[in-house]
């Protein structure tokens, strides 16, 4: 499967969250929650992590309005893995280029959370599954950078099998076919098992965070 074009860039489609956020819900939120809730919106157990990480408000209403606030694949690839952003993460969403005090803090949120046990035990589960497609040089180059695999870890918390496809392609490029079953299986497994609320949350927050 080839990577998908994106269209827009991570400054547009965090104007388009802030815009529907501010539209759909009553209670002012900053550009981190306000992007944490639109990927928890297009998550697996979008209520519970929505009543884990807000008041009964914004919960409500964010349920209420999740198909309209939820991020959507193509904005998920220009916000997150845009061509103008290198894997340090040096360019940001909201507008110009981090200093370099926030360009080594975010790196070092990223860290923290990518070496959590949780973390290890995912990405040990998504390297099974990704055989094939990380023994291709670029995307084992793309998987050894934190950030990547905690997109594709948020990837495989997708609501439907094609976002979460559409998703862990452009962020880590083309999927060798023989592993999309594995693809698959993992997902159904995360769906059957149950979502890790609190690794999940912890994952949606620093990348908002970050980005």
């Amino acid at each position: 499967m080839q990577a998908p074009l994106s269209a827009g860039g991570p400054v547009e489609v965090l104007k388009a969250v802030r815009a529907r956020t501010r539209e759909l819900i009553s209670v002012t939120l900053s550009d981190s929650d306000a992007l944490a809730i639109a990927c928890m919106c297009g998550s697996l157990e979008s209520d519970a992590l929505l009543e884990l990480a807000h008041d009964r408000v914004v919960r409500g209403e964010a349920l209420h309005h999740a198909h309209r606030l939820a991020l959507s694949p193509v904005e998920f690839a220009a916000l997150f893995v845009p061509d103008a952003v290198t894997a340090s993460g040096a360019a940001s969403a909201r507008g110009g280029r981090r200093d370099l005090a926030s360009m080594q803090a975010a790196a070092q949120s990223l860290k923290l959370h990518d070496e959590l046990p949780e973390s290890l035990e995912q990405r040990d589960a998504i390297e099974q599954a990704l055989r094939c497609t990380l023994a291709e040089p670029a995307q084992r180059a793309a998987w050894e950078v934190p950030r990547t695999r905690q997109l594709v870890m948020l990837a495989a918390q997708r609501r439907s099998d094609d976002d979460a496809l559409r998703c862990l392609v452009a962020t880590i490029g083309e999927v060798v076919a023989s592993d999309l079953r594995r693809w698959d299986d993992l997902r159904d497994r995360i769906a059957s098992e149950g979502v890790d609320l609190m690794h999940v949350s912890g994952l949606i927050a620093t990348l908002a965070s970050t980005t």
